[in-house]
């Protein structure tokens, strides 16, 4: 054979390529995608390719070259071609319009760089016809590639629309002379497209979640660690000063003192001396001392006076703050009338939550229009509602305990179980705010156990995170507070930490709430534990109404941190306390809509309770989002702007996954009959007697060769069990999307 492909005669040569091109075609029969051709190894080793390398060269016989050229692209189906030939062979491919050959060298990714070479991607849809082969070719190149998948995606995606879309397929299909069987590969094959571009999509969004996530905690440890760089500093330099006052101090003293002694002494002299002279001398000697007391005295007096004075400046400085507020607060008030608000005038900053059953002490509740509340007074309200209320909810608690018992049922905590901690730490906060609550206050004093409060907030149950609530919200609220301008000491030893101790409880909160309902989810997907559910869920669901009152309250204070924080942020003088006011709104948010939905699926399965209540929509997510993108959009700090960004992104993902998980359960992959069974996800597609017997007829013309497509496509089916999907039709007077559904339960809208 060998000789014959040297032979000086043309047509001798093309007879022999082409025996050779048929031997190796029909070697690869059978193959899926993927696999190598059987004859590689062999010809290998037998030095056979490497003569037909040879001979690709010194062919000069355009339609020779071109069959060596497909030949040695079926011999390296899915195998890297030698570099020494790969770009020339891919080239001759291009030019001759070869798709079924370019098709079997994009199986290996070794090979796209030069089938991509000189934009070719972009190529690919310039020609007139569109066949299964330029599908192909864009799913091999998609499917085993790594290289320029973005610009890929970009110019096929719109196209591959089309061919989904039945009137555009109707149109190519005329032009192209397509019967009704050609569509349908065609239309499968884009299909296929845009699921393996949604996957794509999926892990390239993950991927910059991972990074992100990895560059924000590192982010967030240097910052700590220049958090603690910075304390150390102002700590030293705060006890460098202090020592130095101290200092200057007690010499200041020491020098009274002996000017004291000396004056004294003087005195003493005086009087030894004068008295041995006559008494007129001694009498104007006393006299004069008499004048020294007199003029000391007469300087203290105007010390006091100045005292006064001073004081008299500070009580008109406060008077005119005060008229300030009530200039704002006028002022708020003709923009609401002017927009038309139909709304109260809440003062933002008072923590005498309407909603909320705890009434806890609150710094910027004692302020109402510049008058101080007597703290007697508010204190002793505050105390016995407080009593009023934990006896209503202990005796409430323990009565729904005792019915339970009766039935063998155990509650995971119960609210009487309120360790001393949580005790602490409300007494902490309320002492913290009554500090801060007057006007030049001195430094407040931390107890040595504050940090240890604050980091053990993320353990709390779900009783005792009632009633950190208020407290929480009401420390949380100083760093809300426009007015108020606190030192770094404060922001760093108070403001910081009470924020990040408040989030790491919600998501407490959440988390508590988002197992319980992952077991509704698993429970109601099963129909073996679908008898007596009720019963069931109450095993290890938590009371509606402490949920409902832990809502209530967290949604109260999270519309009044929404209204003041878009202005808070375009006149904020403290940038440090930007970002974590804002992953605490999202915090609240996600855990006010985590308990919208534990309250919604309670209620649809009578859980604790046979009457269904009407449960009002929450607005928590619309409220922050309005609040936090005009603080984004203005903020000019790019690093700190994405941050912002992929909290609010965040809080939305975090929101639409309550749906699946309460539905879904732990294995939402596995849930499939979930889908089957709600009408929501699968609706009977009707179809008309003429789309059936035309259905009818092609099947019994196609009989003979539906048998041999079937075995292939049983072998596909069994080949792509990891990219398994369900199709969901929709009739035709819904008739605007397809929705397909993964196997990872991602179900992918297609535009029909």
């Amino acid at each position: 054979m060998a000789k014959v492909m040297q032979s000086e005669d043309v047509k001798v040569r093309k007879h022999a390529i082409e025996i050779i091109y048929n031997i190796i075609e029909a070697g690869e029969q059978g193959l899926k995608d993927g696999e190598y051709n059987p004859y590689l190894e062999t010809l290998n080793d037998q030095g056979i390719i490497e003569k037909l390398i040879l001979l690709l060269w010194i062919e000069n016989n355009e339609y020779n070259s071109r069959i060596f050229a497909k030949t040695l692209a079926h011999l390296f189906k899915a195998f890297p071609l030698p570099q020494e030939m790969k770009n020339d062979l891919i080239q001759k491919l291009k030019v001759g319009i070869d798709w079924f050959e370019l098709t079997l060298l994009a199986e290996c990714n070794d090979n796209h760089e030069a089938i991509l070479a000189n934009d070719f991607e972009m190529k690919i849809f310039e020609f007139n016809q569109y066949t299964n082969l330029q599908l192909v070719l864009i799913i091999n190149l998609l499917r085993y590639g790594t290289q320029n998948l973005k610009s890929i995606i970009s110019l096929v995606k719109e196209k591959v629309w089309k061919l989904i879309d039945d009137k555009e397929l109707d149109e190519f299909g005329e032009k192209q002379n397509w019967n009704q069987i050609k569509k349908e590969e065609i239309k499968q094959k884009a299909k296929e497209i845009l699921i393996i571009i949604w996957e794509i999509e999926i892990k390239q969004f993950e991927g910059k979640d991972q990074i992100l996530e990895k560059e924000s905690v590192q982010i967030e440890e240097e910052e700590q660690i220049q958090n603690k760089q910075e304390k150390e500093k102002r700590d030293n330099e705060d006890k460098i000063i202090d020592k130095q006052k101290e200092k200057d101090i007690i010499i200041e003293q020491e020098k009274e003192k002996q000017s004291d002694i000396d004056k004294e002494k003087e005195i003493k002299s005086d009087i030894e001396f004068e008295q041995d002279k006559q008494p007129d001398v001694k009498k104007e000697k006393q006299s004069d001392i008499e004048k020294e007391k007199e003029k000391e005295n007469e300087k203290e007096k105007e010390k006091v006076d100045e005292n006064e004075k001073i004081k008299e400046n500070q009580n008109i400085n406060e008077m005119e703050k005060k008229k300030d507020n009530e200039k704002v607060i006028y002022k708020q008030k003709e923009k609401n009338k002017v927009k038309g608000v139909q709304q109260q005038t809440v003062d933002i900053f008072s923590l005498a939550h309407s909603s909320s059953k705890f009434v806890s002490h609150n710094f910027l509740g004692q302020i109402n229009q510049g008058k101080v509340v007597n703290k007697t007074e508010k204190e002793q309200e505050d105390k016995t509602k407080k009593q009023q209320y934990n006896k209503k909810e202990t005796q409430k608690v323990n009565e729904k305990e005792k019915g339970k018992t009766q039935t063998g049922v155990v509650q995971q905590a119960r609210p009487d179980q309120v360790s001393s901690t949580t005790k602490d730490f409300v007494n902490i906060s309320d002492a913290i705010s009554q500090h801060f609550a007057l006007p030049n206050v001195p430094p407040f004093k931390l107890p040595s156990n504050f940090n240890s409060l604050l980091t053990g907030l993320r353990w709390k149950n779900i009783y005792e995170i009632l009633i950190v609530i208020p407290a929480a919200s009401q420390l949380a609220e100083l760093a809300f507070y426009p007015i108020f301008t606190p030192t770094p000491s404060v922001i760093y030893d108070i403001l910081l930490p009470s924020l990040t101790g408040y989030i790491y409880m919600l998501k407490s909160l959440t988390s508590q709430l988002i197992e319980i309902l992952k077991k509704f989810g698993d429970v109601s997907s099963s129909q073996s534990l679908r008898e007596n559910i009720s019963s069931k869920l109450a095993l290890f669901s938590y009371p509606i109404e402490t949920v409902s009152n832990i809502q209530s309250n967290l949604n109260t204070t999270l519309i009044q941190f929404c209204q003041i924080f878009p202005r808070l942020e375009t006149n904020s003088t403290l940038p440090q306390l930007l970002l974590p006011r804002i992953q605490l709104l999202s915090s609240m948010t996600y855990a006010v809509e985590t308990c919208q939905m534990y309250i919604e699926i309670n209620n649809n399965m009578q859980i604790q309770s046979v009457s269904k209540p009407q449960i009002d929509p929450s607005v928590a997510l619309a409220s922050f989002k309005s609040a936090a993108l005009p603080v984004i959009l203005s903020q000019t700090d790019i690093k700190l702007r994405t941050k912002m960004y992929e909290e609010l992104n965040q809080c939305m993902s975090q929101v639409q996954n309550l749906v699946s998980v309460a539905i879904l359960g732990e294995n939402i992959s596995d849930k499939k009959d979930i889908n089957q069974q709600q009408n929501i996800f699968k609706i009977q597609q009707t179809k008309g007697n003429e789309t059936k017997s035309t259905q009818e007829k092609h099947d019994k013309k196609n009989s003979n060769e539906s048998s041999s497509t079937q075995n292939k496509s049983t072998q596909n089916n069994k080949k792509g069990n990891n990219n398994n999907k369900e199709e969901i039709d929709i009739p035709d007077s819904q008739k605007r999307f397809k929705v397909i559904q993964t196997q990872s339960g991602a179900q992918i809208p297609l535009k029909m």
